[in-house]
């Protein structure tokens, strides 16, 4: 994977310019090494955009839960309009995109109590 396609994506998933997703490039690196390393040994290396999905909305994850963790939650009023802000929201948004994008990958990424994947199969019991 290269850590330049992964910080394009991101910046694409969080809105962010180019200039402003450049300053996380550590992030991309660093989610490249992490999704790099949960390959199955059997990978083929042909899924390597589904891959930099999932480390992008990896980095998407990281980012909005930094960004929550100093952004204030609650609300404000004046001037007759109420303002709300619940960062909660914005990182529960990024899990759900990761854990997508982590759920089509699970033919090619291995379980290491990190990753979690579950997967159901109906059985027709009436043959």
């Amino acid at each position: 994977m290269n850590d330049t396609k992964i910080m394009n994506a991101f910046a694409e998933i969080a809105g962010l310019s180019q200039e402003e997703a450049l300053s996380q490039m550590p992030l991309a690196r660093l989610a490249n090494c992490r999704v790099t390393g949960n390959l199955r040994p059997s990978y083929d290396g042909s899924q390597e955009e589904l891959l930099t999905m999932v480390a992008a909305s990896l980095m998407n994850l990281w980012y909005s839960e930094s960004q929550a963790s100093g952004g204030p939650t609650g609300t404000f009023s004046g001037n007759g309009y109420t303002i709300s802000r619940d960062s909660g929201v914005q990182t529960a948004s990024a899990e759900a995109l990761y854990n997508r994008f982590r759920g089509e990958a699970v033919d090619i990424l291995k379980d290491d109590g990190d990753f979690f994947f579950s997967y159901a199969k109906e059985e027709d019991n009436e043959k």
